[in-house]
């Protein structure tokens, strides 16, 4: 029964992963995420259903428009497996339980941030306060901390962020700033330093590897918001393992 619904959850994954994609392309934009409906972006034909089934299209269009032959990224069946993977491992860790709504949220949420960062450099209002508003909704539900450590969280993790935003004059963005208020108000002051770490780390080490790659210019900036999701999955699924580890080595 158990592998059931872990099945049950990929599947939902998968298709969630591709309109969680949309979402990060269109409300940047400033764009409706229900009209138009989806199309090529080079020859803009309208695409059908079956031109739209998540990994499956991908896979026998062979990456490419079935119209016009361009290239399709790789960006959105990656993501589709990721959040597919994601949703299946929430439910395997937490269950049918409260935790559980508060990771599938919170993937959703670094998906959709995530995608949008790397098109736009941007991470939107909309999604941190539709997200965060959710999230909120139940900790009010079901509070599995108290208030305080909530908004003691969200405090450390806005206010380091706009520390560090301030004094890199523009190394980071705004919308870091904010995202890191809502993961803070979920993951608790701690784990928000730990996240920022990895994050940090994530990030130089892949800066080094695109520089050494001839794809990253000196003075170019990456988008942050990929490195603080995958920060906060380490940390939503291990964070307790990885607090024992440091506490251990201490």
């Amino acid at each position: 029964m158990e592998a059931f619904w872990i099945g049950c959850f990929m599947l939902i994954g998968l298709i969630a992963g591709s309109f969680f994609t949309l979402v990060g392309q269109r409300v940047p934009q400033s764009m409706s995420i229900i009209t138009p409906r989806s199309h090529c972006d080079m020859c803009s034909i309208q695409l059908s259903w079956y031109e739209l089934l998540p990994i499956v299209s991908y896979a026998c269009q062979k990456g490419r428009c079935r119209h016009c032959g361009d290239t399709i990224s790789s960006i959105l069946p990656l993501t589709e497996i990721g959040t597919s993977l994601l949703f299946g491992l929430a439910i395997a860790i937490f269950g049918f339980q409260w935790d559980t709504a508060v990771a599938l949220l919170l993937i959703a949420l670094l998906h959709m941030v995530s995608v949008a960062d790397v098109y736009y450099m941007k991470i939107p209002n909309n999604i941190l306060l539709v997200s965060g508003g959710l999230l909120m909704v139940i900790h009010i539900l079901h509070p599995e901390t108290s208030w305080s450590a909530s908004m003691i969280g969200a405090g450390v993790g806005f206010g380091v962020l706009f520390f560090i935003m301030l004094v890199s004059r523009g190394g980071m963005g705004v919308g870091d700033v904010k995202l890191f208020l809502v993961i803070g108000f979920v993951a608790g002051w701690k784990e928000t330093l730990l996240i920022l770490f990895l994050a940090s780390l994530l990030g130089a080490l892949f800066g080094i590897i695109f520089r050494l790659a001839g794809r990253l210019k000196r003075g170019e900036a990456i988008p942050f918001a990929p490195f603080i999701s995958g920060a906060t999955i380490l940390i939503l699924f291990w964070g307790d393992t990885m607090m024992k580890w440091l506490v251990a080595g201490s």
